[in-house]
Order: structure tokens, then C-alpha cells, then sequence
């Protein structure tokens, strides 16, 4: 629909006489901008068509005749209309306020149906505060104020601009100004802006009450594996326990069986029977055998390899 609206306006530029108004150059790349756009789909010669068309207006735009700088107004707007689609279409949204504010110079300067077209696009990216500043110096302008688009403006203003980041204050003062909103339509703005504040509420607290049960359901499970860890030191300390019992009882044993040869060669062997002698000798011969095995010097045990 935006393409067909493109292609009349454009018609309109070529229907201005060649003798007055915009110079030919232009009405002929104003017809190629919308056919390129809305025929050919070629984006990027679209646009590089306006920018071409509006440099040729912004170089020719001489005369004093109110009705001749009427046209070239007009035919400048179809080119900009031209080049934000042609921008949007590139997915370049982004940089479609400056190059509109490149050919106006000033936000108050640009014409009712561009900022609608501006306020439309970047709601339909949801990104309605990169056009709020300028909206708002649009609507501020006391010669904007006497254009019958005014209204028009201000009403895509609230509905796409300030109720979406939810300035309902300011929404309020804007509905209640009489050249923004008839006395007639400032109740039911009223009332929509009343709604769409208690809609907004009951959204953040059914998104509060879901963060906070998803902090409750996180908190269940950190129990749970606090829980699972907990059994698992406990069963690592028990084995623990186990394993000290079982080194300590064997080192007892050990102790124990010490101290019963000990008995046995001091109390009960008779050293003055040669068995017990002969047996008594024995063991202090292995006794030292092995300490020199384990901790005699290393050129020793060299020696009697």
C-alpha cells in the first residue's frame, strides 16, 4: 500500500509543468525512485535516486513564487517518503530519523506525513524513544500546531510512543491539550490511557510473581543438592572413621606382638641354656641384618653387592 501511494505522489510530480515548479531532472528521478522502489524492488537505486532528486531541489529551489516553493516542497517530502522506505526495506531503520533530519535540518521542519511515517517505523521495531525527542519538538512548534495533521501526529504519538515506554503522566497532559485531542476524544483518551496503565501494572506484578517463583524454585533445588552433598560428606567421614579404627587396630596389634617377644626374651627364655642362647643370637643376627639392609650407608650396601 505504502508503494502505491509512492507511485501516486510520484504521478503528481510528473503532472507539474516543466515551465514552472521543480526543474525536469528531478520529476524524471522522482519516477525512477518510485518505480525502482515499488516495481523493481531495487532498494539501493531508490534511494540513490532521492538522494540525487533532492540534491538537484536543494540546487534549483530559487524562487520566490509561493506556489513554485509549494511544489518543491512537495516533490522534496515524495522523495523523502521515497528514501525512508527504501531505508526500512534495507533494514537500515536505524539510520533513517538522521537522513530525514539531514534533509530538513530541523525536526520541527519535517512535514506531518514523514513524522507519522518516522513515529510508525520505529514503533514497528520497538524502538519508540530513538523518535520521541524529535516528536516532541515537532508538537512543541506553534506553526505545527496549525496544521490539520496535528491531531493525526499526536494521536500516533501517544498510542505508539508514550503509552509503549509508559509515560502515562505526560500521555495524560497531551490529551488533555484542546489542538491535540477535541474536547470530544479527550475522555475516551482518558479511559484508554487509564487501561492500558492498569494492563502495564498487572503485567509487572505476574512478571514479578514469576521471578519470584523461579527464585523459589531455585532455592528447592539448592536445598536439594546442599542435602545430596551433605549425605555424601557424611558417608565420606564414616569411611573415614572406619579406616582411622582399622590403621589404629593394626598398629595395636603390631604393638601388642612387640611387646610379647620382648616378654618372651626377657622373661621367659633361660639365658643360661644354650638353646636359648643359640635362638637369642639368631634373632639379634637377623635384627641386624636388617637395619643394615635398610639404613646402612649406600657405599656399604655397595660393597657387599
Amino acid at each position: 500500500m505504502l508503494s502505491r501511494s509512492l507511485g501516486s505522489q510520484a504521478a503528481f510530480g510528473s503532472s507539474v509543468g516543466l515551465s514552472i515548479g521543480p526543474a525536469p531532472p528531478a520529476l524524471f528521478l522522482l519516477d525512477k525512485a518510485a518505480e525502482m522502489l515499488a516495481v523493481n524492488r531495487s532498494f539501493e537505486a531508490a534511494l540513490e535516486a532521492c538522494e540525487r532528486g533532492l540534491e538537484t531541489i536543494d540546487s534549483g529551489n530559487s524562487t520566490s513564487d509561493q506556489e513554485d516553493a509549494h511544489r518543491f516542497s512537495d516533490v522534496k517530502a515524495s522523495f523523502c517518503i521515497i528514501g525512508v522506505q527504501a531505508l526500512a526495506e534495507l533494514n537500515r531503520w536505524r539510520e533513517v530519523l538522521p537522513w530525514v533530519l539531514q534533509q530538513y535540518d530541523a525536526p520541527e521542519k519535517v512535514p506531518a506525513r514523514i513524522m507519522q511515517m518516522c513515529i510508525l517505523l520505529y514503533s514497528k521495531v520497538e524502538e519508540p524513544q530513538m523518535i520521541q525527542e524529535a516528536v516532541q519538538l515537532w508538537l512543541k512548534d506553534s506553526k505545527n500546531r496549525t496544521l490539520p495533521a496535528y491531531g493525526a501526529v499526536a494521536e500516533l504519538y501517544l498510542l505508539h510512543v508514550l503509552i509503549p515506554l509508559g509515560q502515562f503522566g505526560e500521555a495524560e497532559l497531551l490529551v488533555q491539550d484542546p489542538v491535540s485531542f477535541p474536547e470530544g476524544q479527550q475522555q475516551g483518551a482518558l479511559r484508554f490511557i487509564s487501561q492500558s496503565r492498569g494492563e502495564q501494572t498487572d503485567s509487572m506484578l505476574h512478571q514479578k510473581s514469576a521471578h519470584h517463583q523461579e527464585m523459589s524454585d531455585n532455592s528447592q533445588a539448592g536445598r536439594g543438592v546442599l542435602s545430596k552433598l551433605t549425605t555424601i560428606l557424611k558417608a565420606i567421614q564414616r569411611t573415614m572413621k572406619t579406616v582411622q579404627s582399622t590403621l589404629c587396630s593394626f598398629w595395636i596389634s603390631k604393638l601388642v606382638l612387640a611387646t610379647f617377644l620382648v616378654y618372651l626374651l626377657v622373661a621367659r627364655l633361660d639365658s643360661a641354656s644354650p638353646n636359648s642362647f643359640l635362638w637369642i643370637s639368631r634373632l639379634l643376627h637377623l635384627f641386624r641384618q636388617t637395619w643394615n639392609a635398610m639404613f646402612a650407608p649406600y657405599y656399604l650396601a655397595r660393597v657387599k653387592q
